[in-house]
């Protein structure tokens, strides 16, 4: 409980692990926050496979990290509440070695968590700026741009936001392609899930509600 990692720089573990993991294996975790770090060349990984102890992180916020090459993996068979992620750089393209190939700067994979992405900047990463599973997700004020840099990727996946969660609230978020060559072409959001509010984002807004 109230817990903090500050100002370390993470990179390149041995490629079967990760630069960072926020893993509940024996206990929930609560109020852990992660301020003015540098992850490069990786990933940090949250509450993977957790769910089979039935261990929750609850308030973990990442604050004005600077994810280099590297990405946010969060809640495959885990549980977190309220993860925060404000006010980040995730600078693309993701350079991660894992076995499982992830290219977009922030996945997660259960719709009973819960997330907060607000304030952020993403660029240049190989598929979504983000792909989002969890219901009632709240993404504002995040600055996404010329994402989807994979020719081979699945055309669907480049977008800036991916939203598959219900009662999503997406607003005020700058989403935009610069580059002679698009590459951030099937839509700047998309979003499969019930009851989404869409409202308020700016630039180039090609919106699929699928």
């Amino acid at each position: 409980d109230n817990w903090s990692v500050k100002n370390m720089y993470f990179a390149r573990p041995h490629q079967t692990n990760s630069a960072v993991e926020v893993f509940p294996q024996f206990g929930d975790m609560h109020n852990g926050l992660f301020e003015k770090c540098v992850i490069e060349d990786n990933e940090a990984r949250i509450s993977l496979s957790s769910g089979s102890g039935g261990y929750t992180v609850y308030n973990l916020t990442f604050r004005n990290n600077h994810f280099k090459h590297s990405i946010i993996y969060a809640g495959v068979n885990g549980n977190y509440q309220n993860l925060v992620i404000d006010g980040n750089h995730f600078e693309g393209p993701s350079n991660h070695p894992r076995n499982i190939p992830n290219f977009h700067a922030i996945s997660t994979y259960l719709e009973t968590n819960t997330i907060k992405v607000i304030n952020n900047r993403i660029h240049d990463y190989q598929y979504a700026g983000m792909s989002l599973r969890d219901d009632n997700a709240l993404i504002s004020n995040n600055t996404i741009y010329n994402n989807g840099q994979d020719t081979e990727g699945v055309v669907y996946l480049k977008v800036g936001i991916d939203c598959n969660g219900n009662d999503a609230i997406i607003s005020n978020n700058r989403i935009y392609d610069d580059q002679v060559t698009k590459t951030q072409t099937y839509a700047s959001i998309r979003t499969s899930g019930d009851r989404a509010i869409v409202t308020g984002n700016y630039g180039d807004i090609d919106t699929d509600l699928g």
